[in-house]
């Protein structure tokens, strides 16, 4: 029998939130090998290359690989930093001696833009020149360089303070990329994380074209072709226009998605998946793990979401040692949803809210089906806003979606075969259709709703409930719990009253009871779930029987409620009907 608590003592840690390569080195953490993206990287022939991937796929990770790899650095007594120690036992040390002798050459440029989400163009501002702040300081030999006039270096020292304008803080590439080479005889790489985020807050927050001149202006002209860096890296999570940044320079060659490498270097395949849980000894766990984090298809490679996998490896080590303890297991377990994306969500949100005609589309992508849509190569931000279609695009390259297959109609339009991508992704979907349901709800006459359970005016409670039950989004597979969400929903928006489900009272176990304590009333509820429209009556029958039989009015009464009113609901597809009776009678 594995002793859980031993083994996760002597064992490698786990570490799903770090960013920086050298911590995995340093902190002895599992570390997936991924070093020989620095091969592919560097034998690119192509000066300017991007990658897109979806949130949380370790695109600042490995960025900061190839900045531990190709950076020339010194320690604080100046001493040239050795880089081989880093990479001791690691894929990268097996190749060709030309990518070897590149190792602690170049000065690196690290620009960051995957925390910009402010809500307004000043504070976008503030921060832009803050951040490149921060990447200028990577080198501040240069405000005594030589090789700089003094306006150069005055301008460098604003740009380490932060008191530049915005426009030259938008030729800051430009100008660092120039210097470094100057000083130093060696042009630069330049690494850039999550180039598109500034735009999406923009465009989400209302300041998009203002902050579209700055960004073309910081990252298109800094990477013209032949300018003064050896290569560029970019990462992002859509592949934006070239009309919208990269205007004045070739378009850089992107790896979406969508096209085919030979190897995956951003996820984990599934034999590092059984590699990783054959180390902590949890082999039987796979299918489960399969299940719930595998599904993602980049090209023709299929992975699985690394943060989520190593949360829930760790939950799941969390969870045994606690049992060996003698602590009950967690009540929520560990397969979950870890997948904190809240830009792809506001993504999902829009679809269900605001384009009612996809809502049918959406029930057959959680019944477990695909839709076939249109999918856009070259997209803005304010493609959102005109081309409803784009939003499919939006959610393949964010991560919601997968492409089962893509093909071109006679026009050449690429079209794609999208399914929702795994259980934890499809979990996140409930979360915005109640967000839905609840403003479906408070656009409706909640009051009279609430009024007419009292009056036992089924008639008009069952017009309510199927009129909300038309305009929200339902997924089949699980439909007791849908149709529960849409009756929480419905009275939880109903002010000063007590909601709780599955309680027992009386002699059974209701669905659900409202307690109204400021009129003394209460209101038991019990629902049915037909399979088709001729069994909702019976249905319905043997709910109100339960109600009478089970007698759940009686320990309300007893609390001392003046009032108890039973309501039995049957339920079929979009429909619902309706009885309701005085219990107290």
């Amino acid at each position: 029998m594995t002793d859980w608590i031993q083994l996760r003592e002597t064992k490698l840690k786990t570490g799903a939130t770090l960013e920086d390569y050298r911590d995995f080195v340093e902190r002895g953490v599992y570390y997936v090998d991924k070093t020989w993206f620095i091969r592919e990287f560097w034998r690119d022939g192509n000066q300017v290359v991007m990658y897109t991937r979806p949130r949380r796929f370790g695109k600042t990770l490995m960025l900061s690989i190839v900045r531990a790899f190709f950076e020339k650095e010194y320690d604080r007594d100046g001493n040239l930093i050795d880089k081989r120690p880093f990479f001791e036992g690691r894929k990268i040390l097996d190749a060709e001696p030309k990518i070897l002798e590149q190792m602690g050459k170049y000065p690196v440029i690290w620009y960051s833009l995957k925390d910009c989400n402010q809500v307004n163009f000043e504070d976008f501002s503030l921060w832009m020149k803050g951040t490149l702040s921060i990447a200028a300081r990577r080198h501040d030999y240069l405000s005594k360089s030589k090789n700089l006039d003094k306006d150069e270096i005055k301008l460098f020292q604003h740009l380490l303070s932060r008191t530049l304008s915005v426009e030259d803080a938008a030729n800051a590439f430009v100008n660092l990329a120039e210097w470094i080479y100057r000083d130093t005889g060696v042009k630069p790489i330049i690494l850039i994380d999550e180039y598109d985020t500034p735009l999406q807050w923009a465009h989400k927050y209302g300041y998009y074209e203002k902050v579209l001149p700055i960004m073309r202006s910081m990252l298109g002209a800094a990477l013209k072709t032949n300018g003064n860096f050896t290569k560029a890296l970019l990462t992002g999570c859509l592949r934006i226009s070239k009309e919208s940044i990269f205007t004045g320079f070739n378009n850089p060659v992107v790896h979406s998605i969508l096209n085919y490498e030979d190897k995956e270097y951003f996820g984990f395949d599934h034999e590092e998946v059984r590699d990783m849980l054959h180390y902590y000894e949890l082999d039987d766990q796979y299918p489960e793990i399969e299940n719930w984090y595998d599904g993602y298809q980049f090209g023709e490679n299929h992975v699985f979401n690394p943060y989520c996998l190593v949360l829930c490896l760790r939950a799941i080590l969390d969870e045994k040692c606690g049992v060996q303890k003698g602590l009950p297991p967690s009540s929520i377990g560990p397969f979950r949803c870890y997948w904190s994306n809240s830009s792809g969500n506001a993504i999902v949100n829009e679809v269900i809210r605001k384009h009612p005609e996809y809502r049918s589309d959406v029930e057959t992508l959680l019944a477990g089906k695909t839709v076939e849509k249109p999918i856009y190569e070259f997209i803005t931000y304010r493609d959102l806003d005109h081309l409803p279609d784009v939003i499919w695009t939006f959610l393949l390259y964010a991560g919601y979606l997968k492409s089962i297959r893509t093909y071109k109609d006679a026009d050449e339009k690429i079209f794609a075969e999208l399914k929702i991508v795994n259980r934890e992704v499809w979990a996140i979907f409930p979360t915005f259709i109640t967000q839905f349901l609840n403003e479906n709800i408070r656009k409706n006459d909640l009051p009279a709703f609430y009024q007419d359970l009292w009056d036992c005016n089924a008639p008009k409670v069952a017009k309510y409930i199927n009129n909300l039950l038309v305009s929200t989004i339902s997924y089949y597979d699980q439909k007791e719990s849908f149709y529960h969400g849409i009756m929480t929903g419905i009275l939880s928006c109903i002010a000063d009253v007590e909601i709780k489900s599955n309680r027992e009272s009386g002699n059974g176990r209701p669905d659900m009871i409202l307690r109204d304590y400021n009129n003394a009333r209460a209101i038991v509820f019990e629902f049915k779930y037909s399979d088709n429209l001729v069994a909702m009556k019976r249905d319905l029958a043997l709910a109100v029987q339960q109600i009478q039989d089970k007698a759940y009015g009686a320990e309300l009464l007893a609390e001392g409620f003046e009032q108890v009113v039973g309501v039995a609901i049957a339920f079929f597809a979009k429909r619902s009907i309706v009885q309701t009776m005085n219990l107290e009678e």
